[in-house]
Protein backbone atom coordinates (compact mmCIF):
# COMPACT_ATOMS: atom_id res chain seq x y z
CA UNK A 1 0.00 0.00 0.00
CA UNK A 2 1.75 3.12 -1.22
CA UNK A 3 0.02 5.37 1.33
CA UNK A 4 2.50 3.91 3.84
CA UNK A 5 5.07 6.42 2.60
CA UNK A 6 2.58 9.26 3.01
CA UNK A 7 1.87 8.02 6.53
CA UNK A 8 5.60 8.07 7.37
CA UNK A 9 5.88 11.63 6.04
CA UNK A 10 2.88 12.74 8.08
CA UNK A 11 4.31 10.98 11.12
CA UNK A 12 7.57 12.86 10.79
CA UNK A 13 5.74 16.16 10.38
CA UNK A 14 3.61 15.36 13.42
CA UNK A 15 6.78 14.64 15.39
CA UNK A 16 8.20 18.03 14.49
CA UNK A 17 5.00 19.79 15.50
CA UNK A 18 4.90 17.81 18.75
CA UNK A 19 8.46 18.79 19.58
CA UNK A 20 7.67 22.37 18.62
CA UNK A 21 4.61 22.22 20.87
CA UNK A 22 6.67 21.10 23.85
CA UNK A 23 9.14 23.85 23.07
CA UNK A 24 6.39 26.47 22.79
CA UNK A 25 4.71 25.33 26.00
CA UNK A 26 7.97 25.50 27.93
CA UNK A 27 8.82 28.92 26.53
CA UNK A 28 5.41 30.47 26.93
CA UNK A 29 5.52 29.95 30.68
CA UNK A 30 6.55 33.35 32.10
CA UNK A 31 9.58 33.42 34.31
CA UNK A 32 7.90 35.40 37.10
CA UNK A 33 6.10 32.36 38.50
CA UNK A 34 2.53 33.51 37.77
CA UNK A 35 1.77 30.88 35.16
CA UNK A 36 -0.94 28.24 35.23
CA UNK A 37 1.36 25.57 36.63
CA UNK A 38 2.33 27.53 39.74
CA UNK A 39 -0.53 26.64 42.03
CA UNK A 40 -0.93 22.96 40.92
CA UNK A 41 2.83 22.45 41.10
CA UNK A 42 3.05 24.09 44.53
CA UNK A 43 0.23 21.94 45.90
CA UNK A 44 1.82 18.80 44.47
CA UNK A 45 5.21 19.61 45.93
CA UNK A 46 3.69 20.21 49.39
CA UNK A 47 1.57 17.05 49.40
CA UNK A 48 2.03 15.06 52.63
CA UNK A 49 2.64 11.82 50.71
CA UNK A 50 5.81 13.34 49.28
CA UNK A 51 7.33 14.47 52.60
CA UNK A 52 9.35 11.29 52.93
CA UNK A 53 10.64 11.59 49.37
CA UNK A 54 11.75 15.18 49.89
CA UNK A 55 13.61 14.26 53.09
CA UNK A 56 15.50 11.55 51.21
CA UNK A 57 16.05 13.65 48.07
CA UNK A 58 16.46 17.30 49.09
CA UNK A 59 18.30 18.19 45.89
CA UNK A 60 15.43 16.95 43.72
CA UNK A 61 13.02 18.96 45.85
CA UNK A 62 15.10 22.10 45.43
CA UNK A 63 15.38 21.50 41.67
CA UNK A 64 11.63 21.20 41.21
CA UNK A 65 10.92 24.22 43.39
CA UNK A 66 13.39 26.28 41.42
CA UNK A 67 12.07 25.36 37.98
CA UNK A 68 8.36 24.98 38.62
CA UNK A 69 7.60 27.60 41.24
CA UNK A 70 10.18 30.09 42.33
CA UNK A 71 10.76 33.33 40.45
CA UNK A 72 14.28 32.46 39.37
CA UNK A 73 15.96 31.93 36.07
CA UNK A 74 15.14 28.46 34.74
CA UNK A 75 18.06 26.75 33.06
CA UNK A 76 15.77 23.78 32.50
CA UNK A 77 13.79 25.69 29.89
CA UNK A 78 17.02 26.85 28.31
CA UNK A 79 18.11 23.21 28.11
CA UNK A 80 14.78 22.31 26.50
CA UNK A 81 15.40 24.98 23.87
CA UNK A 82 18.82 23.53 23.09
CA UNK A 83 17.32 20.05 22.88
CA UNK A 84 14.61 21.20 20.45
CA UNK A 85 17.20 22.95 18.30
CA UNK A 86 19.31 19.79 18.27
CA UNK A 87 16.31 17.62 17.34
CA UNK A 88 15.40 19.93 14.47
CA UNK A 89 18.96 19.92 13.18
CA UNK A 90 19.26 16.14 13.42
CA UNK A 91 16.06 15.65 11.46
CA UNK A 92 17.17 18.20 8.89
CA UNK A 93 20.54 16.48 8.45
CA UNK A 94 18.81 13.10 8.05
CA UNK A 95 16.55 14.49 5.34
CA UNK A 96 19.51 16.18 3.68
CA UNK A 97 21.44 12.90 3.67
CA UNK A 98 18.40 11.15 2.19
CA UNK A 99 18.06 13.70 -0.59
CA UNK A 100 21.75 13.45 -1.45
CA UNK A 101 22.38 9.72 -1.00
CA UNK A 102 19.16 7.74 -0.50
CA UNK A 103 17.65 6.58 -3.76
CA UNK A 104 14.43 5.36 -2.13
CA UNK A 105 13.77 8.77 -0.59
CA UNK A 106 14.33 10.50 -3.93
CA UNK A 107 12.03 7.97 -5.60
CA UNK A 108 9.34 8.61 -2.97
CA UNK A 109 9.77 12.36 -3.49
CA UNK A 110 9.15 12.04 -7.22
CA UNK A 111 6.22 9.66 -6.86
CA UNK A 112 4.48 11.81 -4.25
CA UNK A 113 5.10 14.93 -6.32
CA UNK A 114 3.48 13.27 -9.34
CA UNK A 115 0.56 12.10 -7.20
CA UNK A 116 -0.14 15.58 -5.82
CA UNK A 117 0.06 16.90 -9.37
CA UNK A 118 -3.09 14.92 -10.21
CA UNK A 119 -5.18 16.88 -7.70
CA UNK A 120 -6.98 19.86 -9.19
CA UNK A 121 -9.29 22.13 -7.22
CA UNK A 122 -10.07 25.77 -8.02
CA UNK A 123 -10.75 26.51 -4.35
CA UNK A 124 -7.50 24.91 -3.19
CA UNK A 125 -5.55 26.70 -5.91
CA UNK A 126 -6.87 30.08 -4.74
CA UNK A 127 -6.23 29.27 -1.09
CA UNK A 128 -2.69 28.04 -1.63
CA UNK A 129 -1.93 30.97 -3.92
CA UNK A 130 -2.75 33.29 -1.01
CA UNK A 131 -0.73 31.15 1.43
CA UNK A 132 2.25 31.15 -0.92
CA UNK A 133 2.13 34.93 -1.31
CA UNK A 134 1.88 35.40 2.46
CA UNK A 135 5.09 33.39 2.87
CA UNK A 136 7.02 35.15 0.10
CA UNK A 137 9.81 37.60 0.81
CA UNK A 138 7.76 40.27 -1.00
CA UNK A 139 5.21 40.12 1.83
CA UNK A 140 7.37 38.95 4.75
CA UNK A 141 9.82 41.84 4.43
CA UNK A 142 7.14 44.57 4.88
CA UNK A 143 5.48 42.46 7.57
CA UNK A 144 8.63 42.04 9.66
CA UNK A 145 9.84 45.57 8.94
CA UNK A 146 6.53 47.26 9.75
CA UNK A 147 5.90 45.39 12.99
CA UNK A 148 9.53 45.77 14.04
CA UNK A 149 9.32 49.55 13.50
CA UNK A 150 6.25 49.77 15.73
CA UNK A 151 7.89 47.67 18.45
CA UNK A 152 11.08 49.73 18.24
CA UNK A 153 9.19 53.01 18.57
CA UNK A 154 7.34 51.61 21.60
CA UNK A 155 10.61 50.72 23.31
CA UNK A 156 10.32 46.98 22.70
CA UNK A 157 13.73 46.64 21.15
CA UNK A 158 14.09 42.93 21.83
CA UNK A 159 10.86 42.07 19.98
CA UNK A 160 11.86 44.27 17.05
CA UNK A 161 15.29 42.67 16.81
CA UNK A 162 13.77 39.19 17.08
CA UNK A 163 11.40 39.76 14.14
CA UNK A 164 14.16 41.08 11.90
CA UNK A 165 16.47 38.25 12.97
CA UNK A 166 13.77 35.64 12.28
CA UNK A 167 13.46 36.76 8.66
CA UNK A 168 17.12 37.59 8.04
CA UNK A 169 18.42 34.38 9.63
CA UNK A 170 15.97 32.18 7.73
CA UNK A 171 16.77 33.99 4.49
CA UNK A 172 20.50 33.50 5.02
CA UNK A 173 20.04 29.82 5.87
CA UNK A 174 17.97 29.08 2.77
CA UNK A 175 20.36 30.99 0.50
CA UNK A 176 23.42 29.15 1.80
CA UNK A 177 21.80 25.71 1.82
CA UNK A 178 20.35 26.08 -1.67
CA UNK A 179 23.78 26.91 -2.98
CA UNK A 180 25.40 23.99 -1.14
CA UNK A 181 22.82 21.31 -2.00
CA UNK A 182 21.98 22.59 -5.50
CA UNK A 183 18.96 20.33 -5.91
CA UNK A 184 16.97 21.14 -9.08
CA UNK A 185 13.31 21.99 -8.79
CA UNK A 186 10.63 19.70 -10.25
CA UNK A 187 10.82 19.70 -14.07
CA UNK A 188 7.53 21.57 -14.40
CA UNK A 189 8.85 24.48 -12.31
CA UNK A 190 12.26 24.90 -13.95
CA UNK A 191 10.94 27.39 -16.49
CA UNK A 192 9.43 29.59 -13.75
CA UNK A 193 12.20 29.57 -11.13
CA UNK A 194 15.93 29.93 -11.61
CA UNK A 195 17.05 29.02 -8.10
CA UNK A 196 17.39 25.62 -6.47
CA UNK A 197 14.75 23.65 -4.63
CA UNK A 198 16.24 22.47 -1.31
CA UNK A 199 15.27 23.80 1.18
CA UNK A 200 12.02 25.65 0.52
CA UNK A 201 12.62 29.34 1.17
CA UNK A 202 8.92 30.12 1.57
CA UNK A 203 8.54 27.40 4.19
CA UNK A 204 11.71 28.29 6.10
CA UNK A 205 11.12 32.03 6.21
CA UNK A 206 7.34 31.82 6.66
CA UNK A 207 7.49 29.35 9.54
CA UNK A 208 10.28 31.34 11.20
CA UNK A 209 8.51 34.72 11.05
CA UNK A 210 5.00 33.51 11.84
CA UNK A 211 6.32 31.16 14.51
CA UNK A 212 8.05 34.06 16.24
CA UNK A 213 4.83 36.07 16.04
CA UNK A 214 2.97 33.20 17.73
CA UNK A 215 5.56 33.33 20.51
CA UNK A 216 5.06 37.08 20.93
CA UNK A 217 1.27 36.73 21.02
CA UNK A 218 1.09 33.89 23.54
CA UNK A 219 3.97 34.61 25.90
CA UNK A 220 2.28 37.25 28.10
CA UNK A 221 0.04 36.45 31.06
CA UNK A 222 -2.85 36.42 31.55
CA UNK A 223 -3.71 34.82 28.21
CA UNK A 224 -7.16 35.88 27.08
CA UNK A 225 -9.41 34.71 24.28
CA UNK A 226 -8.11 37.32 21.86
CA UNK A 227 -4.57 35.98 22.27
CA UNK A 228 -5.73 32.59 20.98
CA UNK A 229 -7.84 34.21 18.26
CA UNK A 230 -4.69 35.92 16.98
CA UNK A 231 -2.51 32.83 17.32
CA UNK A 232 -4.92 30.33 15.70
CA UNK A 233 -4.75 31.72 12.11
CA UNK A 234 -0.98 32.04 12.41
CA UNK A 235 -0.68 28.38 13.41
CA UNK A 236 -2.97 27.34 10.55
CA UNK A 237 -0.88 29.41 8.15
CA UNK A 238 2.32 27.75 9.41
CA UNK A 239 0.83 24.32 8.70
CA UNK A 240 -0.47 25.37 5.27
CA UNK A 241 2.77 26.83 3.90
CA UNK A 242 4.63 23.55 3.19
CA UNK A 243 1.44 21.97 1.82
CA UNK A 244 0.90 24.94 -0.50
CA UNK A 245 4.39 24.75 -1.99
CA UNK A 246 4.00 21.03 -2.73
CA UNK A 247 0.45 21.44 -4.08
CA UNK A 248 1.50 24.23 -6.44
CA UNK A 249 4.17 21.90 -7.83
CA UNK A 250 7.17 24.18 -7.21
CA UNK A 251 8.91 22.01 -4.56
CA UNK A 252 9.53 18.37 -3.85
CA UNK A 253 7.76 17.16 -0.67
CA UNK A 254 11.01 16.55 1.21
CA UNK A 255 12.15 20.12 0.48
CA UNK A 256 9.35 21.46 2.64
CA UNK A 257 9.75 18.77 5.32
CA UNK A 258 13.44 19.67 5.69
CA UNK A 259 12.59 23.38 5.76
CA UNK A 260 10.12 22.76 8.57
CA UNK A 261 12.78 20.95 10.60
CA UNK A 262 15.33 23.72 10.03
CA UNK A 263 12.76 26.40 10.91
CA UNK A 264 11.99 24.65 14.23
CA UNK A 265 15.70 24.58 15.05
CA UNK A 266 16.15 28.25 14.11
CA UNK A 267 13.10 29.28 16.16
CA UNK A 268 14.42 27.40 19.19
CA UNK A 269 17.73 29.27 18.94
CA UNK A 270 16.06 32.63 18.34
CA UNK A 271 13.56 32.38 21.19
CA UNK A 272 16.31 31.17 23.52
CA UNK A 273 18.33 34.27 22.70
CA UNK A 274 15.30 36.53 23.20
CA UNK A 275 14.38 34.99 26.55
CA UNK A 276 17.95 34.56 27.79
CA UNK A 277 20.17 37.27 26.27
CA UNK A 278 23.81 36.18 26.55
CA UNK A 279 25.14 39.54 27.76
CA UNK A 280 22.56 40.60 30.33
CA UNK A 281 20.34 39.15 33.02
CA UNK A 282 16.84 38.35 31.75
CA UNK A 283 14.03 40.45 33.14
CA UNK A 284 10.36 39.61 33.15
CA UNK A 285 8.68 40.77 29.98
CA UNK A 286 6.05 43.44 30.66
CA UNK A 287 3.87 45.40 28.34
CA UNK A 288 5.38 48.69 27.25
CA UNK A 289 3.72 51.74 28.76
CA UNK A 290 2.65 53.09 25.37
CA UNK A 291 -1.10 53.69 25.10
CA UNK A 292 -0.84 53.92 21.32
CA UNK A 293 0.91 50.55 20.84
CA UNK A 294 -2.27 48.53 20.38
CA UNK A 295 -3.72 51.01 17.90
CA UNK A 296 -0.46 51.18 15.98
CA UNK A 297 -0.23 47.39 15.72
CA UNK A 298 -3.86 47.18 14.58
CA UNK A 299 -3.31 49.82 11.91
CA UNK A 300 -0.14 48.07 10.71
CA UNK A 301 -1.90 44.70 10.47
CA UNK A 302 -4.81 46.28 8.58
CA UNK A 303 -2.42 47.90 6.10
CA UNK A 304 -0.62 44.58 5.66
CA UNK A 305 -3.96 42.83 5.02
CA UNK A 306 -4.77 45.30 2.24
CA UNK A 307 -1.29 44.82 0.79
CA UNK A 308 -1.72 41.03 0.90
CA UNK A 309 -5.01 41.28 -1.02
CA UNK A 310 -3.44 43.51 -3.68
CA UNK A 311 -0.37 41.28 -3.91
CA UNK A 312 -2.46 38.13 -4.34
CA UNK A 313 -4.57 39.80 -7.02
CA UNK A 314 -1.55 41.02 -8.98
CA UNK A 315 0.68 37.97 -8.46
CA UNK A 316 -1.48 34.85 -8.27
CA UNK A 317 0.56 31.70 -7.72
CA UNK A 318 -0.84 29.18 -10.18
CA UNK A 319 -0.48 25.44 -9.91
CA UNK A 320 2.25 24.22 -12.22
CA UNK A 321 0.88 21.71 -14.71
CA UNK A 322 2.63 18.37 -15.06
CA UNK A 323 4.72 17.92 -18.18
CA UNK A 324 3.80 15.14 -20.57
CA UNK A 325 5.88 14.34 -23.61
CA UNK A 326 3.98 14.17 -26.89
CA UNK A 327 3.01 10.55 -27.63
CA UNK A 328 5.14 8.59 -30.08
CA UNK A 329 3.16 6.78 -32.73
CA UNK A 330 3.86 3.13 -33.50
CA UNK A 331 2.09 0.58 -35.65
CA UNK A 332 0.03 -2.26 -34.27
CA UNK A 333 2.11 -4.99 -35.90
CA UNK A 334 5.04 -4.93 -33.41
CA UNK A 335 2.59 -4.93 -30.50
CA UNK A 336 1.10 -8.21 -31.75
CA UNK A 337 4.50 -9.86 -31.35
CA UNK A 338 6.15 -8.41 -28.25
CA UNK A 339 5.66 -5.97 -25.42
CA UNK A 340 7.25 -2.54 -26.22
CA UNK A 341 10.74 -2.38 -24.73
CA UNK A 342 10.39 1.32 -23.85
CA UNK A 343 7.61 0.61 -21.34
CA UNK A 344 8.00 -0.56 -17.75
CA UNK A 345 6.98 -4.18 -17.26
CA UNK A 346 5.98 -3.99 -13.59
CA UNK A 347 4.19 -1.52 -11.37
CA UNK A 348 6.08 -0.02 -8.43
CA UNK A 349 5.36 1.23 -4.95
CA UNK A 350 6.18 4.78 -3.85
CA UNK A 351 9.84 3.97 -3.17
CA UNK A 352 10.43 2.17 -6.47
CA UNK A 353 9.94 -1.40 -5.23
CA UNK A 354 8.57 -3.77 -7.91
CA UNK A 355 4.99 -4.99 -7.56
CA UNK A 356 2.56 -6.78 -9.89
CA UNK A 357 3.60 -6.96 -13.57
CA UNK A 358 1.50 -5.50 -16.36
CA UNK A 359 -1.30 -7.94 -17.18
CA UNK A 360 -3.41 -6.05 -19.75
CA UNK A 361 -2.96 -3.54 -22.58
CA UNK A 362 -5.67 -1.36 -24.11
CA UNK A 363 -5.85 0.65 -27.32
CA UNK A 364 -8.48 3.38 -27.30
CA UNK A 365 -9.54 6.75 -25.94
CA UNK A 366 -10.27 7.20 -22.25
CA UNK A 367 -13.98 7.74 -22.95
CA UNK A 368 -14.11 4.39 -24.77
CA UNK A 369 -12.39 2.69 -21.84
CA UNK A 370 -14.85 4.13 -19.33
CA UNK A 371 -17.83 3.18 -21.48
CA UNK A 372 -16.57 -0.39 -22.01
CA UNK A 373 -15.92 -1.01 -18.33
CA UNK A 374 -19.29 0.47 -17.37
CA UNK A 375 -21.03 -1.85 -19.85
CA UNK A 376 -19.20 -4.70 -18.13
CA UNK A 377 -20.58 -3.63 -14.74
CA UNK A 378 -17.48 -1.83 -13.42
CA UNK A 379 -17.30 1.58 -11.74
CA UNK A 380 -14.71 4.31 -12.27
CA UNK A 381 -13.09 4.96 -8.88
CA UNK A 382 -12.98 8.47 -7.50
CA UNK A 383 -9.70 10.30 -7.26
CA UNK A 384 -8.24 10.11 -3.73
CA UNK A 385 -9.35 12.95 -1.46
CA UNK A 386 -9.35 13.34 2.30
CA UNK A 387 -13.13 13.08 2.40
CA UNK A 388 -13.15 10.07 0.09
CA UNK A 389 -10.48 8.21 2.06
CA UNK A 390 -12.27 8.84 5.36
CA UNK A 391 -15.55 7.66 3.84
CA UNK A 392 -13.81 4.54 2.51
CA UNK A 393 -12.24 3.82 5.91
CA UNK A 394 -15.66 4.14 7.56
CA UNK A 395 -17.13 1.74 5.00
CA UNK A 396 -14.31 -0.74 5.64
CA UNK A 397 -14.82 -0.61 9.41
CA UNK A 398 -18.59 -1.12 9.06
CA UNK A 399 -18.30 -3.66 6.20
CA UNK A 400 -20.46 -1.48 3.94
CA UNK A 401 -20.50 -0.73 0.23
CA UNK A 402 -18.58 2.10 -1.41
CA UNK A 403 -18.83 1.35 -5.14
CA UNK A 404 -16.59 4.23 -6.23
CA UNK A 405 -14.23 4.35 -3.27
CA UNK A 406 -10.78 5.76 -4.10
CA UNK A 407 -7.92 3.36 -4.67
CA UNK A 408 -4.46 3.95 -3.28
CA UNK A 409 -1.97 4.86 -5.99
CA UNK A 410 0.45 2.44 -7.56
CA UNK A 411 3.13 3.70 -9.91
CA UNK A 412 4.49 2.98 -13.35
CA UNK A 413 7.61 4.94 -14.30
CA UNK A 414 6.96 7.10 -11.19
CA UNK A 415 3.50 8.08 -12.40
CA UNK A 416 0.31 7.16 -10.45
CA UNK A 417 -2.43 5.43 -12.35
CA UNK A 418 -4.61 7.57 -14.58
CA UNK A 419 -7.76 5.47 -14.18
CA UNK A 420 -8.96 2.89 -11.66
CA UNK A 421 -11.93 0.61 -12.17
CA UNK A 422 -13.50 -1.53 -9.47
CA UNK A 423 -16.36 -3.95 -9.02
CA UNK A 424 -17.95 -5.48 -5.93
CA UNK A 425 -16.59 -8.91 -5.11
CA UNK A 426 -19.74 -10.38 -3.55
CA UNK A 427 -23.52 -9.71 -3.61
CA UNK A 428 -23.38 -7.57 -0.46
CA UNK A 429 -21.23 -4.99 -2.25
CA UNK A 430 -18.86 -4.78 0.74
CA UNK A 431 -15.81 -2.64 0.13
CA UNK A 432 -13.70 -5.26 1.88
CA UNK A 433 -13.95 -7.54 -1.19
CA UNK A 434 -13.69 -5.97 -4.61
CA UNK A 435 -12.11 -6.43 -8.03
CA UNK A 436 -9.52 -3.87 -9.09
CA UNK A 437 -7.64 -2.77 -12.16
CA UNK A 438 -5.35 0.26 -12.45
CA UNK A 439 -4.57 1.81 -15.84
CA UNK A 440 -1.75 4.08 -17.01
CA UNK A 441 -1.70 6.00 -20.28
CA UNK A 442 1.71 5.42 -21.86
CA UNK A 443 3.82 7.70 -24.05
CA UNK A 444 2.95 5.57 -27.08
CA UNK A 445 -0.04 5.73 -29.42
CA UNK A 446 -1.16 3.46 -32.21
CA UNK A 447 -1.45 4.25 -35.91
CA UNK A 448 -3.62 5.29 -37.57
CA UNK A 449 -5.12 8.17 -35.63
CA UNK A 450 -2.68 7.99 -32.67
CA UNK A 451 -5.02 5.99 -30.43
CA UNK A 452 -3.60 6.01 -26.85
CA UNK A 453 -1.94 2.85 -25.56
CA UNK A 454 -2.74 1.95 -21.95
CA UNK A 455 -1.24 -0.68 -19.66
CA UNK A 456 -2.94 -2.12 -16.58
CA UNK A 457 -2.52 -4.39 -13.57
CA UNK A 458 -5.18 -6.55 -11.91
CA UNK A 459 -5.79 -7.43 -8.27
CA UNK A 460 -8.59 -8.68 -6.04
CA UNK A 461 -9.20 -7.33 -2.53
CA UNK A 462 -9.90 -10.51 -0.55
CA UNK A 463 -10.38 -8.79 2.81
CA UNK A 464 -8.74 -6.31 5.15
CA UNK A 465 -5.80 -6.53 7.53
CA UNK A 466 -3.80 -4.42 9.93
CA UNK A 467 -0.29 -3.66 8.77
CA UNK A 468 1.98 -3.80 11.81
CA UNK A 469 4.10 -0.90 10.64
CA UNK A 470 2.86 1.79 10.31
CA UNK A 471 -0.29 0.29 11.87
CA UNK A 472 -2.73 0.99 9.05
CA UNK A 473 -5.83 -0.87 7.93
CA UNK A 474 -5.42 -1.93 4.31
CA UNK A 475 -6.81 -4.48 1.89
CA UNK A 476 -5.41 -7.99 1.71
CA UNK A 477 -4.71 -8.92 -1.91
CA UNK A 478 -5.49 -12.37 -3.31
CA UNK A 479 -2.18 -13.84 -4.54
CA UNK A 480 -3.82 -15.30 -7.67
CA UNK A 481 -3.56 -12.18 -9.84
CA UNK A 482 -3.87 -14.24 -13.04
CA UNK A 483 -7.35 -15.33 -11.98
CA UNK A 484 -8.32 -11.66 -11.60
CA UNK A 485 -6.80 -10.84 -15.01
CA UNK A 486 -8.86 -13.60 -16.63
CA UNK A 487 -12.00 -12.45 -14.83
CA UNK A 488 -11.58 -8.90 -16.15
CA UNK A 489 -10.86 -10.20 -19.66
CA UNK A 490 -14.10 -12.21 -19.73
CA UNK A 491 -16.10 -9.18 -18.57
CA UNK A 492 -14.56 -6.94 -21.23
CA UNK A 493 -15.09 -9.44 -24.04
CA UNK A 494 -18.77 -9.64 -23.13
CA UNK A 495 -18.89 -5.82 -23.17
CA UNK A 496 -17.56 -5.62 -26.74
CA UNK A 497 -13.78 -5.30 -26.31
CA UNK A 498 -11.66 -7.04 -28.98
CA UNK A 499 -8.70 -9.18 -27.91
CA UNK A 500 -5.83 -8.84 -30.40
CA UNK A 501 -2.83 -10.48 -28.71
CA UNK A 502 -1.41 -12.34 -25.73
CA UNK A 503 2.06 -11.08 -24.77
CA UNK A 504 4.69 -12.50 -22.47
CA UNK A 505 5.67 -9.73 -20.04
CA UNK A 506 7.97 -11.70 -17.73
CA UNK A 507 9.79 -14.94 -18.45
CA UNK A 508 8.09 -17.90 -16.84
CA UNK A 509 6.18 -17.95 -13.56
CA UNK A 510 6.91 -14.92 -11.39
CA UNK A 511 6.46 -14.44 -7.66
CA UNK A 512 6.65 -11.24 -5.67
CA UNK A 513 5.04 -9.02 -3.07
CA UNK A 514 3.12 -5.78 -3.24
CA UNK A 515 3.66 -2.68 -1.08
CA UNK A 516 1.52 -4.12 1.74
CA UNK A 517 3.61 -7.31 1.84
CA UNK A 518 1.01 -9.58 0.21
CA UNK A 519 2.48 -12.29 -2.06
CA UNK A 520 1.38 -12.89 -5.63
CA UNK A 521 2.10 -15.42 -8.38
CA UNK A 522 1.68 -14.91 -12.12
CA UNK A 523 2.50 -16.66 -15.38
CA UNK A 524 3.73 -13.32 -16.74
CA UNK A 525 1.24 -13.04 -19.61
CA UNK A 526 -0.76 -9.94 -20.63
CA UNK A 527 -3.85 -9.63 -22.84
CA UNK A 528 -4.06 -6.82 -25.40
CA UNK A 529 -7.49 -5.33 -26.23
CA UNK A 530 -8.95 -2.73 -28.55
CA UNK A 531 -11.88 -0.76 -27.09
CA UNK A 532 -14.28 1.48 -28.97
Amino acid sequence: MTWHVVWVLLGKAALVFAVAGVFAFAWLLPRHGGHLLREPASRALRHPLLDGLWRRAPRLHAFLERHLHLARRSWLRLAIGCLVAACGLVWYVRLLHGVLADGTLVEADRCLHNTVGRFHSAALSQLYSLVSNLSSIVFLAPLAGGLAAVFWAAGRRREAAGLIAALAGAGLLQTVMKGVVARPRPPEALALFHDFSFPSGHTLMGVSVYGFLVYLVLRDEPRRAWHWLLAAPLLLLIGAIPVARVYLGVHWPYDTAASLALAVAWLAVLVSLVKFPPFQQPTPTTKADRPWLGSALTATVAALAVYAAVLNAQRPQRKVEALRAPPRMITTTPLLVAYPTVLSRTSQDAVGGPMEPVSMLFIGESASLVATFQRAGWELAEAPTVHGLLRELWAVLRNQADPRGPATPAYLARQPQDLTFEKAGDPSGSIRRRHHTRLWQTALCMAPGCQPLWVATASYDAGVKLVREPYLITHRIDPRVDMERDYIARDLLRAGAQEIAVLQITQGPTEGRNAAGDPFQTDGRAYAFVVR
